[in-house]
């Protein structure tokens, strides 16, 4: 997520953003693409062990528009605070 249209920093349902996928990438208005984040493991806790954790499912958006390289989305849900820098991915695993 590159940017929300009201430049705030917070993220809700209803709320438009600006994502770095475009055309180029295959996206369409229409599509539907799931907001997540990584789940950092304090190093501590997880020493010697090499297991990852799922990334945290914190949304969806819907693409209204696409440009070459970049897509206004429409967020229809959020499950978590979603932030400016949260990934997008087009289906959970």
């Amino acid at each position: 997520i590159l940017d929300s249209q009201t430049g705030m920093q917070i993220i809700a349902a209803g709320d438009i953003i600006y994502i770095d996928l475009g055309s180029a990438q295959g996206a369409e208005p229409g599509n539907m693409l799931y907001i997540v984040r990584d789940v950092n493991l304090d190093r501590k806790i997880t020493e010697g062990r090499g297991e990852r954790l799922p990334q945290e499912l914190l949304g969806a958006v819907v693409i209204l528009e696409t440009g070459k390289k970049t897509a206004t989305a429409l967020v229809v849900k959020n499950i978590d605070t979603i932030y400016k820098g949260d990934k997008l991915i087009s289906h959970t695993r």
